[in-house]
């Protein structure tokens, strides 16, 4: 058995690919997805917001019980910091402003 098929589990690389954007950490894209038909929360949510770094394809996810706009941005804040480097402060964020 060869090492490499011990770490078959291992994270992918980041993808230095074709993309909408120039680099990692530049362009972020949004939603706000409604799962409360579909799955119970134990905390109660209804929603997830759900980021991803168009460049890297790089994931982090987090409930919302609502869809305040003062929520979402506290949810926001809390999970930003899983994409983008410390002290980062020049990102796009899109949408689809649903």
């Amino acid at each position: 058995m060869l090492a490499k098929d011990i770490q078959s589990f291992a994270p992918k690389p980041r993808s230095h690919g074709q993309s909408a954007t120039e680099r990692p950490d530049d362009r972020l894209q949004a939603d706000l997805i409604e799962f409360a038909q579909n799955a119970k929360s134990a905390g109660g949510a209804k929603y997830a917001l759900w980021l991803t770094d168009a460049f890297t394809g790089e994931v982090a996810a987090a409930p919302s019980r609502t869809k305040n706009p003062t929520e979402v941005i506290s949810v926001m804040s809390a999970i930003l910091p899983n994409l983008i480097p410390k002290g980062r402060k020049d990102i796009t964020v899109l949408t689809d402003e649903g």
